[in-house]
């Protein structure tokens, strides 16, 4: 009785991973059905890669999240699922009927999208959509753009530095959340360089060790802890003065 209950299932996997492998023509089609205009047909074949994608994960859509994913190993898997996310947001953006759906797969956009390698690839590209003004959902679009560096713990330079959990990589974190809440036009403009360059020179260290150490104790470091300063005496010291005079 056992072997009868296992052969369908065994039969089963097989065919899932025979469908999985051809999960690439669903984004095609999707892509093709787009370009068309046919952009009801063409959710419902990106929608068909999602589930098959989640269907092999073992887990329901609406959990898919890139915990389920090997971070390293997947990263062009979860860089697709994210843009094919933002692809349906851009057609669901002029749906008013559909508002529900927009907001989910922005947020799970988002969800495929901060913390991740990529993210400064996609923030650039929502940038460049919202900077075109064609969009109907500005405000949604701008508080995106925003939650990518503001949700994002990530901090290239400052971690390498001193760690990701150091007091001063998670200051200077806060730091960060607060320039781009004040809406200052050049911290928005220091933080999003900060992430594309940060990267680059994080990497040029990991592959020049020994120059690594000169730059890091020498340049890196001071010029981090003069912005941790900066940051302490204008914003904290300023906070806990303004407390005591008014208390």
């Amino acid at each position: 009785m056992e072997d009868k209950k296992e052969k369908p299932k065994k039969k089963n996997i097989r065919a899932l991973n025979e469908r999985y492998t051809h999960r690439m023509t669903y984004v095609k089609q999707a892509h093709e059905l787009k370009y068309k205009g046919d952009f009801l047909n063409a959710i419902k074949f990106y929608n068909t890669y999602l589930k098959l994608v989640a269907e092999v994960k073992d887990v329901e859509l609406v959990n898919l999240s890139p915990k389920h994913f090997d971070i390293k190993r997947d990263l062009t898997e979860l860089l697709l699922i994210s843009h094919i996310y933002w692809e349906q947001v851009k057609i669901l953006d002029r749906s008013a009927n559909l508002e529900k759906e927009f907001r989910r797969c922005l947020e799970k956009f988002l969800e495929f999208t901060v913390g991740l390698d990529y993210q400064i690839v996609n923030a650039e590209m929502l940038r460049k959509f919202i900077r075109k003004d064609r969009n109907v959902h500005k405000l949604e679009f701008k508080e995106a753009y925003k939650r990518i560096y503001v949700d994002s713990k990530k901090c290239y330079v400052v971690s390498y530095c001193f760690g990701e959990n150091h007091y001063i990589t998670n200051e200077l974190r806060n730091f960060k959340r607060l320039l781009l809440k004040m809406n200052f036009s050049l911290g928005s403009l220091f933080v999003k360089n900060y992430y594309i360059y940060s990267p680059l020179l994080v990497n040029f260290c990991g592959k020049h060790p020994n120059i690594s150490l000169v730059i890091t104790n020498f340049i890196f470091r001071p010029i981090i802890l003069l912005f941790y300063c900066f940051y302490f005496v204008c914003f904290k010291l300023g906070t806990v003065i303004n407390t005591l005079k008014h208390s």
